[in-house]
């Protein structure tokens, strides 16, 4: 049974705006998002303020070619992005339209977006280098639409959002001498929290608290490294006591 494939657009706008002609369109549309897990799917975005038609502009996993008969989706006649839509083409789903590659997790592999401006060539729009993708994430751009590509959780048709360790409290902390400090460490996407600091007799929980005994309390940095299946970063704290 063939496969079939979804467009699925998500429109923000105050108009249909003008047109923008193909040469100022190049560089508005970006490969925002891509999903290689099962239904494989590739997110494309309007950044600009202009409507843009990619009426026969083409996604592959190749190299661009006109004539490619394989590896190549083509939009079909009438696809226009407002300004700020997302469009999602995937593997199946609701349509009669399909998608005739998908991206290996495994492997990676580079998509790319080509606007043909003649019969026999085209220019490259944009495309984007997938690498290994681990289990729950996808690979998109941060800041959304304009920020370079990295392990993002998967949100398909809307805003993208960092898979990444992220670090949300401050960096300093002031604790009261002669007793035991307690820092609940606030963060984003963390699965595993490590203390690199060995020498000052702190511990860290699996919840991510800093416990620094009352004996062994003083002004002094600690390195903490915190962690996810797709990153990890290293935290330098700050501790002050009086």
């Amino acid at each position: 049974m063939p496969t079939r494939v979804c467009l699925a657009l998500s429109l923000t706008f105050s108009g249909i705006g003008s047109l923008a002609p193909a040469s100022a369109a190049v560089p508005s549309i970006v490969i925002n998002e891509v999903d290689c897990h099962g239904n494989d799917w590739i997110e494309l975005l309007n950044k600009s303020n202009n409507s843009v038609d990619i009426s026969n502009w083409l996604l592959t996993d190749k190299k661009l070619s006109v004539t490619n008969p394989v590896h190549i989706y083509r939009f079909p006649d009438g696809t226009l992005l407002s300004a700020g839509a997302r469009l999602v083409v995937q593997q199946t789903g609701v349509g009669n339209l399909q998608l005739p590659f998908g991206i290996s997790c495994a492997k990676g592999g580079i998509v790319r977006l080509g606007q043909p401006i003649s019969p026999t060539s085209m220019i490259l729009v944009d495309s984007i280098l997938v690498p290994i993708t681990p289990a729950g994430a996808s690979f998109g751009r941060i800041p959304d639409a304009t920020g370079a590509a990295q392990f993002t959780v998967p949100t398909k048709g809307k805003k993208n959002q960092s898979a990444l360790p992220k670090f949300l409290a401050p960096k300093s902390v002031v604790c009261k001498a002669g007793r035991v400090c307690r820092i609940k460490l606030h963060t984003l996407n963390v699965k595993q929290f490590t203390i690199l600091t060995k020498s000052t007799g702190a511990t860290i929980t699996k919840a991510g608290v800093l416990v620094i005994p009352a004996r062994k309390l003083k002004s002094v940095s600690y390195l903490v490294n915190i962690a996810n299946s797709y990153g990890s970063l290293t935290v330098k704290l700050r501790i002050t006591t009086k």
